[in-house]
């Protein structure tokens, strides 16, 4: 059975299709008993679904039975979003017909490891942000009052919670308070990078710590997915867009991809600058930001850490800071 499924937060558009005939349809609560009230509980289904924000939460529940997971690509998907009649129903069985068609643009379902390691890492990213956003508002406020202070030190931080001022105070227990937060995740990504080989391997790197590395293995799932590392370029959004005109030929800004791959390949590419001195891409970066300017020569070798950790798991070898991925 081909079972195609418009996901809303709480309520979904299920059609259940077998061979030729629609079996059943209709409106139920995105929870396993809405499920299993309209999907029979048969072996052998496929279901169809569009990725979005809800994608997770409804593959958790969907893997529970078993069938194949099929997830369209949204961006492709072009036909939906244009649709002029565009209704939960509609939506539900274009996927159908588009899967049946064979014209179904799919995108890639990472297994439920994979899921959980980068909604830690995503976690964490989120306090880390939230501290930095307070370390930035202690910074204002300290000016503000006057407030002689340096680095902010554990020290200094101790003394702004006996600050006369409330909101100095009030600062500084909340920055306590999501340092210690991302000391419990820092445990926790610790142990997950353990337990991955692609986190080990691309450890390896000098600037790369195990929470980029989990990050990044991650992001990329399975590397095999990747005919070419220039796929793994394109994923990433580390892609100038190219411009052409008779034969004139000129490239833009850089192309659409995952976000968070390529901002930690970028901080990532960043510090192996720093700790690495005789890499190629240190050598590299060097030779392209006299020419070009720091900022696009880091991008840049962004490009070339991404291919060297492209071979390091594809030959699973790992760093050689004077010929790897060449």
């Amino acid at each position: 059975m081909e079972i195609a499924i418009d996901i809303g937060k709480r309520r979904s558009y299920v059609v259940v299709q077998k061979g030729d005939m629609v079996e059943d349809e209709g409106y139920v609560d995105t929870t396993q008993e809405g499920f299993d009230s309209i999907i029979p509980a048969c072996e052998g289904n496929t279901f169809i679904i569009e990725a979005g924000n809800n994608l997770y939460p409804v593959v958790d529940l969907l893997e529970r039975r078993s069938g194949k997971i099929v997830v369209a690509h949204p961006a492709a998907m072009r036909l939906i979003a244009k649709s002029p009649n565009k209704t939960d129903k509609n939506d539900a069985h274009k996927l159908l017909d588009a899967y049946n068609a064979d014209y179904l643009p799919t995108s890639y379902l990472p297994p439920k490891e994979i899921r959980e390691d980068r909604n830690l890492c995503s976690a964490r990213d989120f306090f880390v942000r939230q501290r930095t956003a307070t370390k930035n508002r202690i910074r204002y406020e300290v000016h503000k009052y006057g407030v002689e202070l340096g680095s902010l030190t554990k020290k200094s931080v101790n003394e702004l919670e006996m600050s006369e001022h409330l909101s100095l105070r009030e600062l500084a227990k909340l920055y306590k308070e999501h340092t210690e937060r991302i000391s419990d995740f820092n445990g926790a990504v610790k142990e997950k990078a353990m337990q991955s080989h692609y986190a080990k391997l691309i450890d390896t790197i000098p600037g790369v710590g195990y929470t980029s590395a989990l990050t990044i293995a991650s992001q990329i799932g399975n590397v095999h997915r990747f005919p070419t590392e220039f796929h793994l370029f394109s994923y990433a959004g580390l892609c100038p867009s190219t411009h052409q005109s008779g034969s004139v030929e000129w490239k833009g800004h850089l192309k659409s991809g995952n976000v968070t791959l390529r901002t930690i390949l970028i901080e990532c590419t960043w510090m192996h600058v720093m700790h690495c001195k005789d890499s190629i891409i240190t050598e590299k970066y060097y030779e392209l930001s006299k020419r070009i300017g720091p900022k696009k020569a880091v991008v840049a070798c962004s490009r070339r850490l991404a291919r060297i950790i492209y071979f390091m798991l594809i030959r699973d070898k790992p760093f050689n800071p004077y010929g790897a991925g060449r």
